[in-house]
C-alpha cells in the first residue's frame, strides 16, 4: 500500500491485523508515538494526524491509511512542536 507520511510518499507491506502504530514504529522506525495502552486507544500517547484529524494509531488498522496523509511529530515544524 502507498500513503503519504510527513509529506513523502511511502510504500509498505502490512500483514492483516497490523496497527498503524506498529507500522510507524516497527517498520518505518519513527519513535515519537508511544505504546501506552495498545490496543485500547485510551491514553493518546500514540496520536498521529491522518488527513487532518487526530487518531490513536494503536487502535487504527494500518490498511486504513492507504492513499491518505499521515503526519507524526517528526513531520511537524519546530515552531509547531514548541506550541
Amino acid at each position: 500500500m502507498d500513503f503519504d507520511l510527513n509529506g513523502v510518499t511511502r510504500s509498505a507491506t502490512v500483514e492483516p491485523g497490523t496497527s498503524l502504530l506498529e507500522l510507524l514504529r516497527d517498520q518505518l522506525g519513527l519513535r515519537s508515538m508511544k505504546d501506552g495502552c495498545a490496543p485500547e486507544g485510551s491514553c493518546g500517547a500514540c496520536t498521529v494526524i491522518v488527513d487532518g484529524r487526530a487518531v490513536v494509531s494503536c487502535a487504527q488498522p494500518a490498511e486504513r491509511v492507504a492513499g491518505r496523509q499521515v503526519e507524526t511529530l517528526e513531520g511537524l515544524g519546530e515552531d509547531v512542536r514548541d506550541v
